[in-house]
């Protein structure tokens, strides 16, 4: 690799999406999943939909939160893996080398007096380091109570002992892709979609993840989408939450065919069942039961 790429700001003329950071710095080896999409796809994305997002007042922060909107739901999320990377010994702090040499990787640039506003408002302690959580936290804005129950709902249905943990591998053969509304509406395909959640994560197979992690991961999708509605849809179709009402009502969760014993038939929702295979019928029929229809002759699926 040529040594002008080894440098740990990228120089100007190398796009961010060719880089990635080793403990040498950054090289242009043509991994894709480390930094986000490239102008081009960014481009496409903003022309399908344009985010106007929430502003917090403070004007150089604003321009960094809209710059990452413009990415869509995983702008937030990206910037955040990268800073970390940055974090060569740890700390989860950055100086202003390493700083801005990532938000360059991400492709955020600014100019000398916005820098010297950033380093203003986030170097609060005058330490000549920036915290990355404080950033990252500032950046984003908090979620609302709404989205927080939402996340809390899913995690529940993950994880059903309740011990805050549950297995990287796990969560990824959970997490149902053909409800989310970008598979719905034929802007990713169910594969696209895996592939961006699971590259979400600096995890391996065998990795666990906390409740913590769960909702700092949401935390960072929630600031790069506008609207309730999409946020609560998107949720409670990927983690199989029933309920929801008007164009968030869940989709996912299976429906069944039931015969009642009086002859009736009735179409009915198994809720909640993440955890229920498409072949269970003994667990369908408990989850009638605890819904309260009790006097089941029979259980037809779609496929039936």
């Amino acid at each position: 690799i040529n040594a002008e790429y080894m440098g740990k700001v990228p120089p100007p003329n190398v796009h961010f999406s060719e880089l990635r950071k080793t403990t040498n710095g950054f090289v242009r080896d043509g991994l894709r999943n480390v930094f986000p999409p490239s102008e081009q796809e960014i481009a496409a994305a903003k022309a399908k939909t344009t985010t106007t997002i929430r502003k917090i007042g403070i004007p150089v922060v604003d321009k960094i939160r809209q710059k990452l909107a413009d990415r869509g739901t995983e702008g937030f999320r990206g910037l955040t893996r990268v800073l970390r990377i940055m974090d060569d010994n740890g700390s989860r702090t950055l100086d202003q080398e390493e700083f801005f040499g990532g938000l360059q990787a991400y492709g955020l640039t600014f100019s000398p007096s916005e820098k010297s506003d950033i380093w203003k408002i986030f170097d609060r302690d005058g330490s000549g380091r920036i915290n990355i959580t404080e950033f990252v936290t500032t950046v984003r804005g908090p979620m609302s109570p709404k989205r927080e129950n939402l996340v809390r709902m899913a995690f529940q249905l993950i994880d059903p002992n309740g011990d805050g943990v549950v297995s990287f591998d796990e969560l990824l053969s959970l997490y149902d892709i053909s409800g989310v509304p970008a598979v719905l509406e034929k802007r990713q395909t169910p594969e696209q979609a895996m592939q961006q959640f699971a590259s979400g994560w600096d995890k391996n197979g065998d990795s666990s993840v906390t409740f913590t992690e769960f909702l700092d991961y949401y935390n960072d999708l929630s600031a790069g989408i506008d609207s309730d509605e999409y946020f609560e849809l998107m949720m409670r179709n990927a983690w199989h939450i029933s309920g929801g009402s008007g164009a968030a009502s869940n989709t996912s969760c299976r429906r069944v065919l039931v015969i009642h014993k009086d002859g009736r038939q009735t179409i009915e929702e198994i809720k909640n069942d993440l955890r229920i295979a498409s072949h269970d019928i003994a667990a369908m029929r408990q989850n009638l039961i605890d819904q309260g229809i009790t006097d089941i002759e029979a259980i037809k699926l779609n496929s039936a």
